[in-house]
């Protein structure tokens, strides 16, 4: 399995921290070199995969206050409207490459 560099936030014990990450087979790594191959958000398994696996769809990470991103109004809930013309076999071609990226 190979190592890959993503540039962003890891939660790290229980802290969220921004830079730039390796993450191997044996956890999550701190770098300060290395060109990013992702962008985005590590936490790391199994919080809550389940639920957020369907989220890898949306491509993005929410911004803003907790009341904006979760709810009826929400982030999620806006982005699951707003794609309502996405076909079922990209999104389905998204949540694989997310269950790849999750086991690697």
């Amino acid at each position: 399995m190979p190592d890959i560099i993503i540039k962003g936030k890891a939660l790290i014990g229980n802290k969220l921290k921004n830079g730039t990450f390796k993450v191997t087979p044996k956890g999550i790594e701190e770098i300060r070199e290395g060109e990013p191959q992702y962008f985005g958000t590590i936490i790391p398994a199994p919080v809550n995969f389940h639920t957020h696996l369907g989220d890898s769809f949306i491509g993005e990470e929410p911004i803003g206050t907790l009341p904006e991103i979760v709810g009826p109004n929400g982030f999620k809930m806006r982005h699951f409207i707003a794609s309502s013309h996405i076909s079922f076999t990209l999104v389905i071609s998204w949540l694989t490459n997310s269950i790849v990226l999750f086991f690697f």
